[in-house]
């Protein structure tokens, strides 16, 4: 086609085109390759206006055959539209992804094995319009869906070392209540019944024989008995008053087993003072576990 300036009247080109894009697109009964070319496209309105089925070259050469006259172009665009586009049907898809995955990028052996229903121009031109389009989606669809993955598995890690952590100090907790208990009734038990003077180190042997009285059935003795009283004692104090304060007798009574310099007033008096919002609790607490002497 040779272009001829003395034809050509500004704006009637273009007009035409416009026109013949519109009424093909009327003729157009096969689904479009991929409405997400148009959308996606970075001008939405050229895509939507001249669709990429319709084919601008044949469109021009068609012009020029009527000697630059639109109307006439025109009309034999619309008599004859199967010539001005370029569509694929399904068959032909499909033959060109089964070709394309023997001959890969060799688009002229592709255009062979169609068996002539499209020329080699009509397999680039799908090639790089749609084709490699349709490939890129796939491929970033692919990586949203590995990388979505990830940040699932990265969450339900952190999730699940979350609860591990919660979990042991849920456990360190528990071990030092319990110590606490167990440090607490040892030294309540041995307020009321050892001396005011500290002794040296006590074997396994007599500890155990406090615990059992010296008996031999397994029955505990008096020192155990005593014991367990702390130990209630020591819960009801927790239920009562609360475990701030539970923790804070219990360290009261752990250094003065520490042999530390509290002595047994300021025991009292940090009891007397914990317990102050609960008197019947004090009471029992100097009449069970104190001396005598400093009651």
């Amino acid at each position: 086609m040779v272009w001829n300036p003395a034809l050509d009247e500004g704006d009637a080109v273009d007009n035409f085109i416009v026109d013949a894009c519109s009424a093909l697109s009327k003729s157009i009964t096969q689904t479009p390759f991929h409405e997400l070319n148009c959308v996606e496209s970075p001008d939405f309105e050229a895509e939507a206006g001249k669709p990429r089925e319709i084919s601008i070259d044949s469109l021009l050469a068609q012009l020029h055959e009527c000697n630059y006259n639109c109307r006439s172009a025109l009309d034999k665009v619309t008599t004859h539209s199967e010539n001005f586009v370029t569509t694929w049907n399904q068959d032909e898809r499909d033959q060109f992804d089964s070709s394309f995955r023997v001959y890969r990028d060799s688009l002229r052996m592709i255009s062979k094995n169609l068996v002539n229903s499209k020329s080699c121009k009509d397999v680039i031109d799908y090639h790089y319009r749609f084709k490699l389009v349709e490939n890129f989606r796939r491929f970033k669809a692919k990586k949203q869906e590995q990388a979505r993955e990830m940040m699932e598995t990265v969450e339900y890690r952190m999730l699940k070392e979350k609860r591990n952590s919660e979990a042991r100090r849920g456990e360190h907790s528990d071990e030092v209540l319990s110590s606490s208990d167990d440090d607490g009734c040892n030294t309540m038990v041995g307020l009321s019944s050892k001396p005011l003077h500290r002794n040296g180190a006590i074997n396994n042997r007599i500890r155990t024989w406090f615990r059992t009285g010296g008996q031999t059935n397994g029955n505990d003795g008096a020192t155990q008995l005593r014991r367990n009283r702390a130990c209630t004692f020591l819960i009801e104090v927790k239920n009562q008053v609360g475990t701030d304060a539970y923790m804070a007798l219990a360290k009261c009574l752990r250094a003065y087993n520490a042999q530390c310099q509290s002595s047994l007033l300021d025991v009292k008096a940090s009891a007397q003072d914990i317990m102050k919002s609960h008197p019947y609790l004090f009471e029992e607490f100097v009449n069970e576990f104190l001396p005598k002497e400093i009651r």
